[in-house]
């Protein structure tokens, strides 16, 4: 298997398995493919990614596989393709009229996601996430919030959700400072107007949590304050 991604992060390359060969570029990853398959989501930079001069590089008989979005693929050049040999086969479930009634191209329902085991996959990911969220603060894919995770190691965590403006970390910093009260970790980031901090902390006294809820809670620009403790393994 190899696979073209020129985002790919950190934690995504971990994942991977030692079968996937990462190419350099997207015509290293298809000139020896006997199947593509197209994984992007549609942009102004992925529009035609699948084009005539990339469809003139790829394996004589290729098959093609687009259950991306419409436009990722361009039909017109995968029908000139399959006229030639240059694919071998066409299927996606993003029909047009140029693909109608030709026998190398197989269109099928858009209905991924209304299967059942899609909608079994989708409530487990749900409830995963929410979960991580209640038990650990740590946020994925959330509409209003920006992916926050970091391994929770410390006795405490405060989970903090305020404005995305200058100087906050310095405030939350220096309420944590006047507590007397030590920053083992901290971890922010920010979705358009809001911005999201986890801070790890270890042992609180009785007077220490309250102090720090308190201020925490009055600075303008927060909306929520959460104290967590760490998960029983």
């Amino acid at each position: 298997m190899i696979g073209y991604d020129p985002y790919l992060s950190v934690d995504a390359a971990w994942n991977l398995t030692a079968r996937v060969q990462r190419a350099a570029t997207l015509a290293d990853a298809v000139k020896g493919a006997d199947f593509i398959t197209v994984h992007v989501p549609k942009s102004e930079e992925t529009t035609g990614m699948i084009n005539q001069e990339l469809l003139a590089q790829v394996k004589p008989g290729a098959i093609l596989f687009n259950y991306s979005r419409l436009g990722i693929v361009d039909n017109q050049a995968a029908v000139a393709a399959l006229a030639n040999g240059q694919l071998g086969q066409y299927v996606t479930d993003f029909g047009e009229d140029c693909l109608q009634d030709n026998p190398k191209v197989t269109i099928t329902p858009h209905l991924g996601g209304s299967t059942k085991e899609a909608e079994i996959n989708c409530a487990k990911m749900a409830v995963d996430e929410l979960t991580q969220y209640l038990e650990t603060g740590n946020t994925t894919n959330a509409v209003n919030l920006p992916d926050v995770v970091a391994p929770f190691t410390s006795q405490h965590r405060f989970t903090i959700i305020h404005r995305n403006i200058p100087n906050m970390l310095g405030q939350i910093s220096t309420a944590i400072a006047k507590a007397e009260v030590n920053i083992d970790n901290l971890v922010n980031r920010a979705k358009g107007e809001y911005a999201y901090t986890m801070v790890d902390v270890g042992e609180l006294t009785a007077e220490q949590t309250e102090i720090l809820t308190t201020t925490l809670n009055q600075i303008d620009a927060v909306s929520r304050v959460r104290l967590l403790d760490r998960p029983k393994q």
